[in-house]
């Protein structure tokens, strides 16, 4: 039987209930104003992501000898971060806070990207996911509270992407010399590229 959360019909309603659910959420806050205790539990899910993100870089660098998540088990839990990561979505839709098109795109498609390039541990998957976590430690450190960490995002948020797009490239390449046909590699590549632009979009709209 497959983990929960590991099919194409799995996503798919996942993608569906989750949208549905940010919409009623969206037109219940357009009624009736934010909900108390959004920004208080947005602080508490920072708290607990950046920690999470932090016990998953490890497992994620350290491999065999980390003593968090046993490694066989580290891609299916990085996998599963990014339907959890989906409350952030949420949590700021309730208090009210705006939901740019980076932040809402990023969060519905990245279970996908998990399934299609992580989930199975295909070749260089540690490198973006470690340098993705080791972003995250800093994002979610810095929405609990450092504000001194905000400078970095902008570089750790590029980094991360271009690691990425470079890593699947490479070895989608290699792998084409070599007669296989692995096309998660080149998917995978696409949609960190997607995210990369819209990073890139939003950086230019903060300078503005």
């Amino acid at each position: 039987m497959a983990a929960p959360l590991t099919t194409i019909p799995e996503l798919a309603t996942f993608t569906l209930l989750s949208t549905t659910t940010w919409l009623a959420i969206r037109l219940y806050v357009h009624r009736n104003g934010p909900v108390s205790w959004a920004r208080r539990g947005m602080k508490i899910n920072n708290t607990l992501y950046a920690i999470l993100s932090l016990s998953m870089f490890i497992s994620i660098t350290m491999g065999e000898s980390q003593p968090f998540i046993p490694a066989a088990h580290t891609p299916y839990i990085y996998h599963l971060s990014k339907f959890y990561e989906f409350t952030d979505i949420l949590l700021v839709c309730a208090a009210g806070g705006p939901i740019s098109l980076h932040f809402g795109f990023h969060h519905l498609t990245t279970p996908h990207l998990t399934f299609i390039r992580f989930l199975d541990g295909y070749e260089g998957w540690r490198v973006f996911s470690s340098a993705n976590t080791f972003h995250h430690v800093l994002m979610y450190t810095y929405f609990a509270g450092a504000l001194m960490l905000r400078p970095l995002l902008p570089w750790t948020g590029t980094v991360q992407l271009v690691v990425g797009i470079v890593v699947d490239l490479v070895i989608g390449a290699r792998k084409c010399t070599e007669g296989e046909k692995d096309w998660q590699y080149f998917a995978s590549a696409a949609l960190l590229s997607v995210y990369f632009v819209l990073h890139l979009r939003d950086l230019r709209a903060r300078r503005i």
